[in-house]
């Protein structure tokens, strides 16, 4: 699939995991009086009920910011599939609890550490794909947030509403709809493949690209024969060419980098021409 249209697929699926996360995290509140006159028998409370949102909304401010950490350690995708396995076996177990302190394990703990690991993956996820159309991407994304919270409304007062105990079909159905959907990302999310491999991988400095060879780097050439010297003295009169030409009062540094860089054997330097020899005295 291109990228301009599986952008828009990505988003579309996390859109679905933010909406269910939003409703799993309303449904507990919009089923509470059907969940107290289940619980009165065993001697449950405003305050032990209260109990459960309180752990989870401090369960899930304690591990927001190590989730969050954990997505930028390990694979984007690995931790939303996670997260939404987690809090979709926490709300259907809370369905199947029969006591207020299991439903203080499962929704208010498990549910709440599902959670954590959902927002901030899939908000970083989005934005690697939509670069251009970043804010209308995110914009949507948030839209499922009041989408939940609306469905669980409607959902759980109308599944209370029909007797004694059956606000549990709430919690199995978004659960159980949560566990499916798990295994469609598992299945079909997509991240981008630079952004997975880690942070890209700094380019060099200038100066680093533009060192130039030192006169040192030939003296392993020189004892390793004249084919590797051959190979690094062009480089080394190209770089010490200016130092070379500035007039007669370097004429020692030139004859000095000359006998270093050519061959063993050879003392002239093929740049200058060869020296006239005066012929000897007639005696």
């Amino acid at each position: 699939m291109k990228a301009g249209r599986m952008k828009w697929v990505v988003l579309g699926l996390l859109w679905v995991a933010y909406f269910l996360l939003q409703a799993m995290r309303q449904v507990y509140n919009a089923s509470l009086p059907q969940i107290r006159a289940d619980f009165a028998a065993a001697g449950a409370t405003a305050v032990s009920l209260g109990l459960v949102g309180t752990v989870f909304y401090f369960v899930y401010g304690l591990c927001a910011p190590c989730a969050s950490v954990v997505a930028d350690v390990f694979r984007r995708k690995a931790v939303i599939v996670a997260g939404c396995l987690l809090f979709s076996v926490g709300v259907f177990a809370s369905g199947c609890a029969g006591t207020l302190a299991m439903i203080v394990l499962s929704y208010g703990v498990v549910n709440a550490l599902g959670q954590s690991m959902v927002p901030a993956s899939s908000s970083a996820v989005i934005s690697e794909w939509h670069e251009k159309t970043r804010a209308t991407a995110l914009s949507i994304y948030q839209v499922a947030n009041y989408a939940g919270i609306i469905l669980a409304a409607l959902l759980a007062g109308g599944v209370g509403a029909r007797g004694a105990g059956a606000w549990r079909w709430a919690f199995w159905i978004l659960g159980g709809f949560g566990l499916v959907w798990a295994g469609v990302l598992a299945a079909c999310l997509r991240t981008q493949p630079a952004a997975e491999a880690g942070r890209r991988e700094a380019p060099r400095p200038a100066a680093a690209r533009a060192e130039k060879p030192s006169v040192r780097a030939a003296l392993p050439c020189r004892r390793d024969g004249a084919l590797l010297l051959r190979r690094v003295r062009p480089r080394l009169v190209r770089a010490h060419r200016p130092r070379l030409d500035r007039g007669a009062r370097l004429d020692g540094r030139r004859d000095a980098l000359a006998r270093l860089v050519l061959p063993r054997g050879r003392t002239d330097d093929p740049r200058r021409p060869p020296p006239v020899h005066a012929p000897p005295d007639a005696r």
